[in-house]
């Protein structure tokens, strides 16, 4: 069983882009994993011609039998794959020879962490520049709210992480299916970034990022704009339910001081019930309870608000106090 899963959708890719692509893969310095390579071009045997040139047993070919798209096709992948972790990589990228096992690394590491990834350095314009990504967990989650801040053709997913909270990919916001995966993971699993370049990044005007951007903007815009009114009506639910639960609380309180009084007044022979209990007190202490003030909860509040104010040194000294403390910490 490989540890890791390596899942590249293709779609008329040029040929020695996607040749650099594939044997930046197969260099890497992992050794147990599995290479799957989907293509989503029914129509085309370009990609499967490129790919049959390797012979090499990590690789595992299939086509689509029609387009599925993006997100459909990386769906598929995910669902063939069978590693603990799987590995994002797009046809046209160039992965740094020590990539998956620095990521791979981290995630045995970390048990908390469900998405791990780094920073990349631009291949063709804008040449050398390294674009960077913040580091933690925190920063990661804030900074999402705002872009992308995880380097999804860099990335490492924990595949149980994925299984146990129902993520996928979207097709309702492609191009941009990737933040929509991120925005679903945030707050629900760990992010962490590696403070160095994993990742050789390919941007020139045919691929997707380049053509696409208006349609990654606004479809950026409408995640942000929905995860947004998620949160607000998670936010208002936890509220209500903060809201039963403190309500609950005093219930069960009061019903476990209604029958301690019951028990301790049975006990020490004053009848059953909190008029019992209070009689013991008055005898015990000196004080006599109000008949309207013969629950234990009652006889707690008027305690606290100074009900009786006769001056007994008892209460002065905080005997009361002392007797409804030991009550409110008993366990039933």
């Amino acid at each position: 069983m490989p540890k890791i899963s390596v899942l590249m959708p293709v779609y008329k890719t040029p040929e020695p882009f996607l040749r650099e692509a594939v044997e930046s893969i197969l260099n890497q310095t992992a050794e147990n994993f599995e290479f799957l390579i989907l293509d989503d071009c029914p129509e085309d045997r370009a990609a499967e011609a490129v790919i049959a040139s390797y012979d090499d047993a990590r690789i595992k070919y299939f086509r689509n039998e029609r387009n599925l798209g993006i997100a459909g096709s990386r769906n598929r992948l995910m669902e063939m794959a069978t590693g603990d972790y799987l590995a994002v990589a797009d046809h046209d990228d160039v992965s740094l020879p020590q990539r998956l096992e620095k990521e791979a690394a981290y995630l045995d590491a970390h048990r908390e962490c469900g998405v791990v990834s780094g920073w990349y350095q631009l291949l063709c314009r804008k040449r050398g520049r390294i674009r960077r990504r913040p580091e933690h967990n925190a920063e990661i989650g804030a900074a999402l709210a705002e872009g992308c801040a995880v380097i999804h053709p860099a990335c490492m997913l924990r595949r149980q992480e994925l299984e146990r909270l129902g993520v996928r990919y979207e097709e309702a916001y492609t191009p941009a299916e990737d933040y929509a995966l991120f925005m679903r993971l945030r707050g629900r699993t760990g992010f962490y970034n590696l403070q160095e370049v994993l990742l050789l990044y390919r941007n020139f005007p045919e691929n997707t990022s380049h053509r696409r951007r208006r349609e990654m903007h606004a479809a950026d815009e409408r995640i942000k704009a929905e995860i947004r009114e998620a949160e607000r009506r998670r936010g208002q639910v936890m509220d209500e339910v903060r809201a039963v639960e403190t309500e609950l609380k005093a219930l069960i309180r009061r019903g476990q001081r209604e029958i301690l009084a019951r028990r301790r007044g049975q006990s020490a022979g004053y009848g059953s019930g909190t008029a019992g209990w209070a009689a013991f007190l008055a005898e015990r202490y000196g004080r006599s309870v109000p008949p309207d003030k013969q629950c234990c909860w009652d006889i707690w509040d008027a305690e606290q608000a100074g009900a009786w104010d006769d001056g007994d040194e008892a209460e002065k000294n905080g005997e009361w106090s002392k007797i409804w403390k030991r009550m409110l910490n008993f366990r039933l």
